[in-house]
């Protein structure tokens, strides 16, 4: 899975991830429920393939001191097929980053953005793991996420 952002939302990810270190990635919280058996799935009652829908969502609070910065993600992971749902799968995971370097200047803004671009791509992994084991405790094959990969978005030149 490739996700672009803007230059500058790159940027503004870069000037904390300068400042600031991975110290730990913790499993706050994971939901799933199965609301039919795979083995109940008949081939020939449908059509269709099952449907695999992903969300995510970050945020990012500093320290009052500045030494630390605390990253939630949260994720949703959902499978249906014509329009019944099958199981879903969510969860957050907490990161926590120490301060590596002295008085960057960082803006409520660059933090935001970090956690939306570095946060999920830093518990990528993590969510990934999750994702694939808890369909498998459900009942259903695996399921195995694409890799993330950031890119820079390309600037549009208005006219």
């Amino acid at each position: 899975m490739i996700r672009f952002h803007p230059p500058k939302d790159l940027h503004r990810a870069g000037r904390v991830a300068r400042a600031f270190s991975l110290q730990d990635v913790v499993l706050a919280q994971l939901d799933a429920r199965r609301e039919v058996a795979y083995g109940d799935l008949a081939p020939e009652a449908s059509s269709s393939s099952p449907t695999i829908k992903f969300s995510d969502d970050a945020n990012g609070k500093l320290s009052e001191d500045g030494a630390t910065l605390a990253v939630r993600v949260e994720f949703t992971v959902v499978g249906s097929r014509d329009d019944t749902l099958l199981l879903s799968v969510g969860g957050e995971f907490e990161l926590r980053y120490s301060r590596k370097v002295g008085e960057a200047e960082i803006e409520d803004e660059d933090i935001s953005v970090f956690a939306r671009i570095n946060g999920i791509y830093n518990s990528w992994p993590y969510i990934r793991e999750a994702v694939s084991s808890t369909f498998t405790r459900l009942g259903f094959p695996a399921f195995t996420m694409d890799s993330l990969v950031i890119s820079p978005a390309k600037e549009v030149e208005e006219i």
